[in-house]
């Protein structure tokens, strides 16, 4: 049942205007900003939002994008969840469960609703306001204690619901796969980040796998550099990636 309602529900998702659907649809959505000198790069996590949904403001917003019949068994499968702990026998009333086909698209459309509350709530604006699932990115004009504050209004709008933040450091700021440098006159850069903790260890040639999936790795790495990396990088890039291909073979 739960594919069976996914696919109902799936057109309803990402119908707003901060939809991001991947990293080069993000990039498609900045590339041609223009910044001002105090204009702040932001980005806010959703902590563990698979397992904090509310389930009841779920149903909500169901209730209003949804038919009847969609929204009954889409609140059955819900709230008909129970486990058993040390012989005990729990209802699942909180969070959906990981895994399910359908956890995704209710936690979307959760997340939709969820960041009109301080959009329309709040008199200080951001200048862009971009969501890739739990991952929010905006440009914040307002100053830092601004942004702290509106960080305190963010989590004061839900209990299940609590949010992080992480602010430019040095011009640059991080945001899904992706670096996002200022640059003069207010342009921005783009360019593939990698955690200071990632090996670039990957399918070496010499491994017994088939080589199809060797090749996947190659055809997905060097992808990543096409979509992400602007003109300006992408030499860099490009070579480093060779060396990557190298170290592995």
């Amino acid at each position: 049942m739960a594919k069976y309602l996914a696919i109902k529900l799936k057109p309803l998702v990402g119908n707003t205007s901060s939809f991001v659907k991947d990293s080069t649809h993000f990039i498609n959505e900045i590339k041609d900003l223009n910044l001002d000198a105090n204009d702040i790069l932001v980005s806010f996590d959703v902590q563990s939002l698979y397992t904090n949904v509310p389930l009841d403001e779920a149903m909500e917003v169901i209730h209003k994008i949804a038919n009847s019949d969609t929204t009954k068994l889409i609140e059955v499968y819900l709230k008909s969840t129970f486990f058993s702990f040390r012989d005990e026998i729990y209802e699942h009333t909180c969070g959906v469960a990981m895994g399910s086909p359908l956890s995704r698209i209710i936690a979307n459309l959760f997340m939709e609703d969820f960041e009109n509350k301080p959009i329309e709530s709040t008199p200080l604006k951001s200048k862009l306001w971009k969501r890739f699932f739990n991952d929010t990115f905006i440009i914040w004009p307002h100053g830092k204690q601004k942004l702290k504050d509106f960080l305190q209004h963010l989590n004061s709008l839900s209990n299940s619901i609590k949010v992080t933040m992480e602010i430019e450091e040095n011009d640059n700021l991080r945001f899904l796969d992706i670096l996002i440098k200022k640059k003069k006159y207010g342009s921005i850069s783009h360019e593939v980040y990698c955690n200071k903790t990632h090996i670039e260890h990957y399918l070496h040639a010499n491994s017994h796998h088939h080589p199809s999936q060797k090749s996947v790795v190659l055809n997905t790495l060097a992808t990543r550099v096409i979509r992400i990396s602007d003109e300006n990088q992408f030499e860099d890039e490009k070579n480093h990636l060779m060396n990557v291909f190298t170290k592995n073979g």
